[in-house]
Order: C-alpha cells, then sequence, then structure tokens
C-alpha cells in the first residue's frame, strides 16, 4: 500500500486527473488492507469494536477502561485505513494531556446558563436579518423548522461593537458574549497570552499537506518518507496556504465577561473554508481544524490527534462546494451548519467533549459562521455615523427653532413655512362695472 501511495504522492499536479486517478486505483487496495492491518479504524459517528489483544495495540491498556477513543482524522482527509491507530502518530508514542475547560464562578451559581448542545448533532442555523437591527438565528435539535431550540443567537447593528456575539440559554437568558479583541487587549484585560506549542501539533503539517496540494496544484512538492507520506510545499506556498499572520482573534466569555476561551480565526473573506483554533483561558491550544480546501466541511482535532467535531454547511455530508453555496439575502448571508459530535468523554479526551463544554465547539462554528457572512460589511449605523449624526443634529435644530417660534407667538409664520400660499386673489368689483348673472 506504501508504494501506492508513492504514486499518489509523487504526482506535482494534485488537482489533476492524473493524482485522482491514482488515489482511486489506492482506494480498493487500502480498504481491503484495513480489515488485516487496521481493524482500528473508526467511521464517523461508528463504535469501534475491537478484540483485546488489538485493541490494546490500537489505543492501550489503559483506555480501555471507557468508552473508546473516536475516530481519527483519515489520511488525506478521506475514509481509508492506514496503519496508525492516530494519524501523524509514531508507533509507541504517549498521548498528551490536553487543555483544560472549566466553568466560571457565575456559571457554578447559575447566574450564567451554559448552552445546550446535543451529544450527538446540533444545527446552527439564522433566522432572521435586518440591515439597521441586525441578526439572530437559534442552536436546534435537527434541521426540522419546528425541532426544539435550545438556545438563541443574535447581533446588534445599532451598536458601535456590532459584530458582538450574544447567545441565550432556552430560558432566554444571557448565556454567552463573543467578540473580537486584539492579543494586546487579551493581555491587558484577562492577562492572556498564547503559551509555546512546543512542538506538540506538528503532526498538523501531515493533514494540512493534501489540502495545500489540492488548493495549490501549480505548485511544486517534495517527498519525505518518515512514517507517514509527508508532503512539504515550497515555502511562499506553504505561508500562503497556512495564512499565517492572517487570524482574528475573538474572546469567548460568560454573561459576566468572564473568559472563558479564545478563538482564532483564520482570514479568507468567506471564498473558502478557513481554519478555526481554540485556546483555553490560560492560552493553551486545545483544538484545531482541519478545513476541506473546497466542501465547508471542517474536523476539529484534539492535541492527541483524535477527531472531536465536524461541523458542515448547509447540513452534514452535503458536499457543497463553498463557492457554489447559495446564500439568503434575507437572512444576512448566514449560512447554516450541521454540527456532529464524537464519542466522549473517554480517558485523555478533551474537555471539549464534555456535556457542559460542547458549547465552545458551537460557539466556534457560530462565530466562523457570521465571520464569512460579514466579509467586507459594515452595517451603515457605523460605516457613516459621523454623517448620520450630523443630519440628527441638523433636525434637532430645525426642531428646537419652531419650537421657539411656536411659543413666542409666531404659530401664523410657522404655518406658513409648510403651507403654500394661494396664488388666486379675489377680484374686487370696480365702479361702473357689475358682475354679470348667473344664467
Amino acid at each position: 500500500m506504501s508504494a501506492c501511495y508513492q504514486q499518489v504522492a509523487s504526482s506535482r499536479a494534485f488537482a489533476s486527473l492524473t493524482f485522482l486517478a491514482a488515489l482511486s486505483a489506492c482506494l480498493p487496495s487500502a480498504l481491503a488492507a484495513s480489515s488485516a492491518a487496521s481493524p482500528s479504524l473508526v467511521q464517523r459517528g461508528s463504535t469501534p469494536s475491537l478484540t483485546p489483544d488489538i485493541a490494546e495495540e490500537a489505543v492501550g491498556k489503559d483506555s480501555l477502561a471507557g468508552p473508546s477513543p473516536p475516530a481519527v482524522v483519515p489520511f488525506y482527509n478521506l475514509k481509508v485505513a492506514h496503519d496508525a491507530p492516530r494519524v501523524g502518530a509514531k508507533k509507541g508514542s504517549n498521548e498528551l494531556e490536553p487543555a483544560s475547560f472549566n466553568s466560571t464562578s457565575a456559571q457554578d451559581r447559575s447566574h450564567c446558563k451554559q448552552p445546550f448542545l446535543a451529544a450527538t448533532s446540533m444545527y446552527l442555523s439564522a433566522t432572521g436579518a435586518s440591515l439597521w437591527q441586525g441578526q439572530w438565528g437559534n442552536w436546534r435539535l435537527s434541521e426540522e423548522p419546528n425541532s426544539i431550540a435550545t438556545s438563541s443567537w443574535s447581533v446588534n447593528f445599532m451598536h458601535s461593537d456590532w459584530q458582538t456575539l450574544h447567545i441565550k440559554s432556552d430560558s432566554g437568558d444571557l448565556a454567552v458574549v463573543a467578540k473580537p479583541m486584539s492579543d494586546e487587549e487579551l493581555r491587558k484585560s484577562y492577562k492572556w497570552v498564547a503559551q509555546d506549542n512546543k512542538g506538540k501539533w506538528d503532526f498538523m503539517t501531515e493533514l494540512f499537506a493534501p489540502s495545500m496540494a489540492l488548493y495549490y496544484d501549480s505548485r511544486n512538492y517534495t517527498i519525505e518518507q518518515t512514517g507517514l507520506h509527508r508532503l512539504t510545499a515550497l515555502p511562499s506556498a506553504e505561508r500562503t496556504a497556512f495564512g499565517q499572520g492572517a487570524f482574528e482573534t475573538w474572546a469567548v466569555m460568560d454573561c459576566k465577561e468572564s473568559l472563558v476561551a479564545v478563538l482564532k480565526l483564520e482570514k479568507t473573506q468567506g471564498l473558502r473554508p478557513g481554519r478555526t483554533v481554540i485556546y483555553n483561558k490560560q492560552g493553551v491550544k486545545a483544538a484545531d481544524t482541519l478545513p476541506d480546501p473546497v466542501v465547508d466541511r471542517v474536523q476539529f482535532i484534539d492535541v492527541n490527534h483524535h477527531l472531536m467535531a465536524t461541523a458542515e454547511a448547509p447540513t452534514m455530508d452535503a458536499n457543497v462546494a463553498m463557492e457554489a453555496m447559495p446564500r439568503r439575502w434575507e437572512l444576512g448571508m448566514v449560512l447554516p451548519y450541521s454540527v456532529h459530535f464524537e464519542l466522549g468523554p473517554y480517558r485523555l479526551s478533551s474537555d471539549l467533549l464534555k456535556p457542559e463544554m460542547r458549547w465552545i465547539i458551537g460557539t466556534a462554528v457560530q462565530v466562523r459562521a457570521l465571520v464569512d457572512a460579514h466579509a467586507d460589511f459594515v452595517p451603515p449605523l457605523v460605516d457613516d455615523r459621523w454623517l448620520l449624526l450630523s443630519i440628527l443634529l441638523a433636525v434637532l435644530i430645525v426642531v428646537a427653532l419652531l419650537v421657539f417660534l411656536a411659543l413666542n407667538g409666531h404659530s401664523s409664520h410657522i404655518k406658513a413655512l409648510f403651507t403654500m400660499p394661494s396664488r388666486a386673489k379675489t377680484m374686487q368689483p370696480q365702479s361702473g362695472f357689475h358682475a354679470a348673472p348667473l344664467p
């Protein structure tokens, strides 16, 4: 199978028909080998069925005490078996302690209720928009319009801080606030600084390389044989694909604005799926995303290479290219997303899979949808606020002048300002002339 993958990876035009033909030729052999060489492969949303000896070798003895780990992100982002139980992990490598998340004191005292997301899947959508009021929507248990909504969200275009996302619980009370903040503002307000990853997330390079190859098919790539096939792009292509320096920062807080998490969102202007990185309030990276190069689908991955959740627009497994995605003006161009969570928690699983913390991934998906919809958009009351304030001031001056004239007995003059004087004049009869009688 490795020889087959070498044939696939050696092609320079990864988005060409040659690449697709070579990859399709590998699929039968890969699937045939999966039953013997990789029985630990799990499809998204399924529960693995492993014999004790195979399970111990695949996931370790200690992890068998609780639920089995979820599906790993497949090689080339396809559901193809491969030799490692975790993508990019070498045999015998130890799993790491994931970043921790805890509820705030206001959430513990029920002052800020945490939004609810179901264990399997949720549907995040917009339900209305207004150029002057803002946008609003909800989180539902399914795509059915009449399904139960567990949370609602809104943004207010009348406010100067119009990008701020407000999420309310099912009781209608404010639960979560998410707004863009610079790293400097986070440092001053919350003493938040992103910590050094120390190479813990280097495996993401293995996953991003095929996406770069598909997106930049005209570039040259080199192959390194180090366990898995590693694709190394030219520096110029790699900088463009990873979007270094093109991220914006969002703070995720409870209703009392206590920091819970920090999001780093890749700026793509809504033209292609972008990365979303999640940090905890201590600055430790907790999750990264693997965006599909074409389809608006992202996969949330933890530090141990496990798949935590998948989000796709407009619904799961729709496989619609983002460039061809229909958008509705009456909903503010905000795309709906289906979010599917993997089974958990399990040993050394991320806190983001805990029932009380799943809302953080839901918030990240909702913020991503709003950022893509607001590309190059600023509400009129914010963009032209000085012009509007000048007009409002002029109107107030006119109204004050009219009130002043009315109070000083000039009501007839005020009335003349709004009425047209009659041009018809009454003809006075002159001497020696008399009006003719009517017939």
